[in-house]
């Protein structure tokens, strides 16, 4: 059944570039000394107790596990199968490798992509599983789109109901956390070279998807090259102020962005490709990708917060409108149309092609309607903000600029 619903964007961006490719890069997740006596489960199993089916497949070639390490890791992939809509595979690399004391697991996308189909941003990496899912297509067969390492000789607890055993740490809120640095959590910002006193972004000077969104307290994008050198030391003060956030067109996280953890040092792996532990402490709702776990530390399900910022990058997210579905809501699928923002054309998922659109204004007047095939134009509409429906049953909020 096709299904229409409620979204924010804003349109301007323009597409249909030459496909590019790069090499992708780890993320470290570190071992917290300290033991958490946070809650026994946080935001535990939301989307597991769902009666209505994975939205998305997630392949995983294991090599090393223990049967309960590999039931434990595949627990954290069934989550993210429920929350992830994508009509393409996911494929992840999983190894069981021994590891420095002090690290939990390393994770990352291993390439990026640019330029691709129906892009969503010219000049602009995304982490392989996400292009894929924009593309509707599997872009490079022949890779993973994930990989994953997990230190064996880490203290693991292999739990999936939430259980905490003491001093132990929960492999399952590790291997989510993980997962979501591969599915484009991360960033490209680093110390730049040997000078410590500055810091850059970019792959080949451009940046991760991720990257466009990070803005300062003023607001102002830190990827701006019109305010902000590359590499320079404004952008070392920046990353290090504690005062970096993730811009949001909708929902409640429009007005309460979502914080960055931007320590000073700055930290390599660490910085801004995490949430801000003094906002998301240990044991709320939203810590699950805070920068280090600790042991008894558990979260088996992303946050709001997490979700709003997947879902701004173009993560269509099952049954979201930057909130966390629970076991009794109906699971209702954002209509997937981008890029975001975008000024002519919104392009339409596959699911949804063919189906009848109406746009109306925010009085409820019809503006526009007609057969959703592979774009909808909206060159001729003036900024603003309207509803788009698709389908038989809910809308799309969206914003023209």
């Amino acid at each position: 059944m096709k299904i229409k619903i409620l979204l924010a964007l804003i349109f301007w961006a323009k597409w249909g570039y030459s496909q590019e490719k790069a090499p992708g890069f780890l993320e470290i997740c570190y071992a917290d000394s300290s033991h958490s006596h946070a809650p026994t489960a946080v935001n535990l199993n939301s989307y597991e107790k769902l009666r209505y089916p994975a939205k998305s497949i997630i392949e995983v070639d294991y090599s090393g596990f223990s049967s309960e390490a590999k039931t434990a890791f595949q627990s954290a992939v069934d989550v993210w199968e429920r929350v992830l809509v994508s009509r393409v595979p996911i494929k992840i690399s999983a190894t069981w490798t021994s590891m420095n004391a002090n690290t939990l697991a390393t994770a990352g996308t291993r390439q990026v992509f640019k330029n691709f189909g129906s892009v969503a941003q010219k000049d602009v990496w995304y982490t392989s599983a996400l292009a894929n899912t924009l593309a509707g297509k599997d872009l490079d067969e022949k890779e993973v789109d994930i990989v994953v390492n997990v230190n064996k000789n880490a203290s693991w607890s292999y739990k999936t109901d939430g259980t905490k055993e003491n001093f132990k740490y929960d492999l399952k809120t590790v291997i989510l956390h993980e997962i979501g640095h591969g599915l484009g959590f991360t960033t490209s910002f680093k110390i730049a070279g040997t000078n410590e006193t500055q810091v850059t972004w970019g792959i080949e000077s451009l940046p991760l998807v991720y990257d466009v969104f990070l803005v300062n307290k003023a607001g102002e994008f830190l990827v701006d090259n019109t305010k902000f050198g590359n590499p320079s030391t404004i952008l070392k003060t920046l990353t290090t102020s504690s005062e970096t956030f993730y811009k949001i067109d909708f929902g409640p996280f429009k007005t309460d962005l979502p914080k960055v953890y931007a320590p000073s040092p700055f930290k390599g792996g660490g910085s801004i490709s995490h949430l801000d532990e003094s906002k998301y402490p240990k044991g709320t709702i939203n810590s699950l990708m805070s920068p280090n776990i600790g042991a008894g530390e558990i979260n088996h399900a992303p946050g709001p917060a997490i979700l709003a910022i997947l879902s701004q990058m173009g993560w269509p997210i099952a049954g979201l409108d930057g909130k966390v579905i629970t076991a009794t809501e109906p699971l209702i699928e954002k209509v997937k149309v981008y890029p975001n923002p975008s000024q002519d054309r919104l392009i339409v998922s596959d699911e949804f092609k063919g189906e009848v659109y109406q746009v109306y204004d925010m009085k409820g007047k019809l503006i526009k309607s007609g057969i959703s095939n592979d774009y909808i134009d909206i060159s001729k509409l003036p900024a603003g903000t309207y509803l788009v429906k698709i389908g038989k049953e809910k809308g799309t909020k969206i914003v023209k600029n």
